[in-house]
């Protein structure tokens, strides 16, 4: 995922988990200073640290995405990706759930679920809700595209936990669509009638939301026929 000199921040740490498909697995004492004789000294810093630049940066990309330019914002990311490392959590999650959005649009699901994975961990550090759900939101969402169905859950349960706990008219709409990403993630495993009643709760939200936007209530229409369908093949 990373270059050598990616690594610098390990040079000081005090402890190192690895996260693998089958589980944490907490380096060792001594596999922890190997890390720290190997991981390079700290890059010269070439960018500026005040809070402006980087709120800049990732606004710059969020607008690259917001036009398609995809593959332009994961380069973008990707440079700047280092910088980002010792950016406080709040900035470095909205960072690494860009990169996410970035990578899954550029058929990489894999780095997408490990950025996304990331930008969790940070924004439940910032206390962020609301990007905690949408993140959380976009790694089930990887996790159903990977077939990986129990992790696809697990991140749904948290994105809809994150929109439940707010109570706001935002919060409400993206509580719609992730009831909606829930109903896709049941109809995969074969729970087509609970699939359903959680799209019918995303369109009692939906419509209230997209009450303007026909056009961007219409894909969770044609996902409630389908379901519907779906339960009357025999």
């Amino acid at each position: 995922m990373y270059q050598a000199e990616h690594y610098w921040p390990l040079k000081t740490a005090t402890a190192v988990t690895l996260h693998l498909p089958w589980g944490a697995v907490p380096l060792n004492d001594a596999a922890l200073a190997h890390l720290k004789s190997i991981t390079p000294a700290r890059p010269p810093v070439t960018l500026p640290d005040d809070a402006a630049t980087y709120t800049a940066l990732l606004d710059q990309l969020t607008e690259l995405l917001a036009v398609g330019r995809n593959q332009e914002a994961r380069a973008a990311a990707e440079k700047v990706l280092p910088y980002f490392a010792r950016r406080p959590p709040d900035e470095g999650g909205r960072f690494f759930g860009i990169l996410g959005t970035a990578r899954r649009r550029t058929s990489d699901l894999s780095l997408a679920a490990a950025s996304f994975e990331v930008a969790i961990r940070l924004l439940e550090i910032a206390g962020d809700t609301l990007s905690l759900g949408v993140v959380s939101d976009n790694l089930a969402t990887v996790r159903r595209l990977q077939k990986r169905l129990p992790e696809a859950e697990a991140a749904s349960d948290r994105a809809i936990a994150a929109f439940e706990s707010l109570d706001t008219p935002s919060g409400n709409a993206s509580l719609g669509g992730a009831y909606n990403n829930r109903s896709l993630i049941l109809a995969d495993q074969g729970s087509a009638e609970l699939a359903l009643v959680y799209n019918e709760r995303a369109l009692a939200l939906l419509k209230i939301a997209y009450k303007d936007d026909p056009q961007a209530l219409r894909p969770f229409l044609e996902d409630n026929k389908f379901l519907r369908k779906a339960i009357k093949k025999p």
